[in-house]
């Protein structure tokens, strides 16, 4: 199963995190909209990352990290109950 698929058959993503290195605020904002993505709350950026959240992780028990791709600075915290 392809990383798309997995995505749009799970339909739970809890977060986008985005590879500071390789994206701006204002990329990683573009990304998101190309994407048909809508976070719940403003950008939080740690020393690495820029992270998106699209849904609160309380309604999570359990979380995996999806890479998109090789390389492409681009990962999808999924959650799961």
């Amino acid at each position: 199963m392809s990383d798309k698929e997995l995505t749009k058959k799970t339909d739970k993503v809890q977060a986008v995190l985005f590879d500071n290195k390789k994206f701006n605020a204002a990329k990683a904002r573009r990304w998101l909209t190309k994407h048909n993505y809508h976070p719940i709350k403003r950008m939080h950026r740690t020393e690495d990352k820029l992270r998106y959240r699209m849904k609160d992780p309380k309604r999570f028990d359990k979380f995996r990290t999806l890479k998109l791709g090789k390389d492409t600075g681009i990962e999808l915290i999924l959650g799961f109950k």
